[in-house]
This record gives structure tokens, C-alpha cells and sequence, in this order.
């Protein structure tokens, strides 16, 4: 009698395959996912699969079948690395007999006779990897990549409008920027300045009505949120709008007149900061917003051990960015600046279409870049620019479609992202954000353009000039 084994039946459209039952991981309803630019056409995305990023590959894509409207069923294979499939049904378990060869196939198809043949899986991951072949990724680090600047040289710091005008906090001690959640939970006999209390990371988050600790006039409703961290705890600081990252030089911080701050020590400013296009930002601490003591009785939760963890863990900021419909992060170390997008540019004609053209930012050109065109994603609004250095390209920037925030990712939210095709190289990291854990591609400035891309950037801008 010929060998068998259990096989369970998937289904896309009418076509059905067979997976080896005992190499089925997991079954469940379709995941979040990532999508990543430049990859393979038969890969779907990521999806955030207990902590760990995994590629999922349409079976329709993969095989050339019709494509369904949504796939709805994820199978999450067992091997090594991870591999989730997308279908549109799963069906009994069937007991197949095995064409014969060793090791046994992890999956089978009937072909138009009616007789099964293997599905080689090997030689997927072996078509995943040609299509990256050629498209390495930058081996220098990150961190390295920039020039580096002595903390003691320059102070960056998150500006925001409170009653139109322009105040500041050292981006030290921002581990988020958000919008302001439409619902909220107001508890009886709560501090006046509390707009509410939301879950956060798990925990809950005081919102407080900044303009209130500062004793200024609403003048336009609240849009986001800054949250800080004090004395261990987490607290949430309602503004009306997000300004951009100051990075100025310490001698343009300049200590604050004793006779401004005046009162309990509460909502003083510690520092005036004056930025290089004129006008004067106040810099605030939270450390003197509020007292630790006025902190822990508005949170009413003692501090857990693992959140002291959390909190305590290495950190760093990123830039959050949409484009199309997809959410990224870029690190913000390499940020110089958020702006419109140009009125004025220079167009190259022998520069690539994703090169919209050259602008002129304070005596120095500057390319800007279509990132959403350069990994060939759909176009979208006029958006805004990220202004960046990039070593090897000089000043650059790139356009998205919206800013979404500044977030402070902890190290144990980040981890490698599978390599899936020439753009994912570009996005070294994932991280799993939200209550829902669904992931962002990270990137670097300089990770942004391949090398080639630089020198092309590089040439263009000299031809400007």
C-alpha cells in the first residue's frame, strides 16, 4: 500500500491545495498587514504573528490564479523562517497519498487529470530570494551614517501652538506624539485640568489641558497629545497643533529672566530658545508643569514593575509618515525639518520622474524627493516634505502624504525586517505599535536612497547650481 498522511484542504476561489496538517502552525482569521514596498508580487506583507514579523504570500499571486476579492483565512506554516499563507477557505482534513518522495511535500496540487503533484515550497523562498538577489542592504549602522554632533552642541526639542503662540519640550523627554482620542473616560472628581483618561501601552494616560497648567485662553480646540513621561508615569499633554524638531545650537538657548516665572515652581519655563528664521520659542519641562505628587494622584495606579521596565527601556524617536495607506517610520535623528512642499522648484529633465525638483532652502539646494513614486505606490495629496541629510546626497527631501506624530519606540518593540525585495531594504526594522500590534516599517535618512540614487541626487543638485 502506497504511504499517506493527513493533509488539510485550502481553498482559493474554486481551486483547492493540500498542506501537510502536521506543519500547520496556525489557523486564523486574515491578520493585520504591512504591506512592503518593492516586494515580490506574491507577497501580501507582514503581519505581526506573536511578536515576530512574518512574510504572507497570496497562493493566488503565487500559483497564477484568480484573485479573490479579500482572502479572508491566514495559515501560518511551521517551518523555518516563518511563512503565512493567504486563502480564501479552509476546508476538511483529507488523508492524500505522497507521491513517493523524501522527504514528503509540504504541499500538494491535482493537476487538470486529476493526479497530485507537489507544490515546492523550497523553491518559493528560492524565487523570494532571487528577487532580492542583487539589492543588498547598506552594512553601515544607522547610527553611524551621520555625521555626529556632541550632545553639548545642539538641543533638539517637539514645538507646539498653545493659544497661537509657539512653545517647546526637549524631545528627551517626549516618548509620544498623538491625536487626541475622540473618546475619553472622565472619573468623577478629577483634577480640573484633566481632559480625560485613555489606554495607553496598556496603562492608563491622564490627558491634561496644557493651556490650562499655563493659565492661557483657549483659543482653538485641542488636536493632539504629547506624552511625557513623569516620575515614572506616564502623562498625556492636550495641544492644539504639532510645530517641527528644533535642533539649535546651545548658543541659541538663552536661560529665562527670573521675573517671568513667578508662583509654586508650576508651569514655568525653563529657557528661550531663538531659532535661526528669528522669533522666540519658550521651552518647557514637565518637571516644573506639574509636581510629582499632583502626577500620581491624577494617574490613581501604582507604578508596576513591568511598566517601570517599559519605561525605563532604550528608546528612540521616530517620525511617523503615511504613504497611500500605509504607515512608516523614520528615525528622527536624521530629521532636520518638517515642511510644505516647495511652492518654488527647479525641474531637471534628466533626473528620474520620482526627483519633483530642486528647491532652495536657505541658501543651500535642495532636492525634493516623491518618495511614494519611488517605490511605486499610488499618488496621493500634495502632503508635506521631510527634510533630511543624507550622507552622500547632501540636504534632501522627501515628500509623503502626511505626518502622523512623533512616537518613542522601546528596543523590545523593534526587530529585523524580513528581506522581501528591492524597496524593503530601505526598511531595516519593524516595530508593532497600537493596541492592535500592527506593524510600521522603519528606515533610516540615509536608507532612504540606494546608493546609485545619491550620486544621481548628488550630480543633479551640482547641475542646479
Amino acid at each position: 500500500m502506497a504511504p499517506s498522511a493527513l493533509f488539510l484542504t485550502l481553498y482559493v476561489g474554486a481551486d483547492a491545495i493540500y498542506v501537510a496538517a502536521g506543519d500547520v502552525s496556525e489557523v486564523a482569521r486574515r491578520p493585520l498587514i504591512t504591506r512592503v514596498p518593492g516586494a515580490a508580487a506574491m507577497i501580501e506583507g507582514l503581519a505581526n504573528v506573536r511578536g515576530k514579523a512574518v512574510p504572507v504570500v497570496s497562493v493566488a499571486r503565487w500559483l497564477d490564479l484568480a484573485l479573490p476579492k479579500d482572502p479572508q483565512k491566514f495559515v501560518l506554516l511551521s517551518g523555518t523562517p516563518a511563512l503565512g499563507l493567504m486563502v480564501d477557505a479552509i476546508g476538511d482534513l483529507v488523508e492524500l497519498p505522497l507521491p513517493g518522495q523524501a522527504p514528503p511535500p509540504l504541499l500538494l496540487r491535482r493537476d487538470d487529470d486529476g493526479r497530485l503533484h507537489p507544490l515546492e515550497l523550497g523553491r518559493l523562498l528560492a524565487d523570494l530570494e532571487a528577487h532580492e538577489a542583487g539589492h543588498a542592504r547598506p552594512t553601515s549602522s544607522p547610527q553611524s551614517s551621520l555625521p555626529k554632533t556632541s550632545p553639548a552642541d545642539k538641543a533638539s526639542f517637539v514645538t507646539f501652538q498653545l493659544s497661537r503662540r509657539t512653545y517647546a519640550l526637549q524631545l528627551s523627554e517626549v516618548l509620544e506624539v498623538m491625536r487626541l482620542p475622540r473618546e475619553t473616560l472622565i472619573a468623577p472628581g478629577a483634577d480640573p485640568s484633566v481632559v480625560g483618561v485613555v489606554e495607553w501601552r496598556g496603562r492608563p494616560l491622564p490627558i491634561m489641558d496644557l493651556r490650562l497648567l499655563l493659565d492661557l485662553a483657549p483659543l482653538d480646540p485641542l488636536r493632539n497629545v504629547i506624552v511625557a513621561e513623569l516620575g515614572g508615569r506616564p502623562v498625556g499633554l492636550g495641544i492644539e497643533a504639532v510645530g517641527s524638531i528644533l535642533r539649535l545650537e546651545q548658543v541659541r538657548i538663552d536661560p529665562v529672566p527670573a521675573a517671568i516665572n513667578q508662583g509654586d515652581g508650576e508651569t514655568q519655563v525653563v529657557s528661550i530658545a531663538r531659532p535661526p528664521r528669528g522669533g522666540l520659542v519658550a521651552v518647557l519641562s514637565t518637571a516644573r508643569l506639574f509636581s510629582v505628587a499632583r502626577a500620581a494622584a491624577i494617574s490613581e495606579q501604582p507604578l508596576a514593575e513591568r511598566a517601570q521596565h517599559t519605561l525605563n527601556e532604550p528608546r528612540s524617536p521616530h517620525l511617523l509618515f503615511q504613504l497611500a495607506d500605509e504607515t512608516y517610520g523614520l528615525a528622527l535623528d536624521g530629521v532636520e525639518a518638517i515642511a510644505e512642499v516647495p511652492a518654488t522648484m527647479t525641474r531637471l529633465p534628466s533626473a528620474p520622474a520620482f526627483i519633483v525638483g530642486v528647491a532652495d532652502r536657505r541658501g543651500e539646494a535642495m532636492p525634493v524627493i516623491d518618495q511614494g513614486a519611488r517605490l511605486d505606490l499610488p499618488a496621493a495629496a500634495k502632503g508635506k516634505v521631510i527634510v533630511t541629510r543624507v550622507r552622500g546626497a547632501g540636504l534632501a527631501a522627501f515628500r509623503v502624504d502626511a505626518i502622523l506624530g512623533i512616537q518613542s519606540l522601546g528596543a523590545s518593540q523593534i526587530t529585523p525586517s524580513p528581506r522581501l525585495g528591492a524597496a524593503s531594504a530601505s526598511f531595516r526594522n519593524v516595530a508593532a505599535v497600537g493596541d492592535d500590534r500592527h506593524l510600521i516599517l522603519l528606515a533610516h535618512a540615509e536608507d532612504l536612497l540606494a546608493t546609485a540614487e545619491r550620486d544621481i541626487l548628488r550630480s543633479a543638485t551640482t547641475a542646479s547650481l
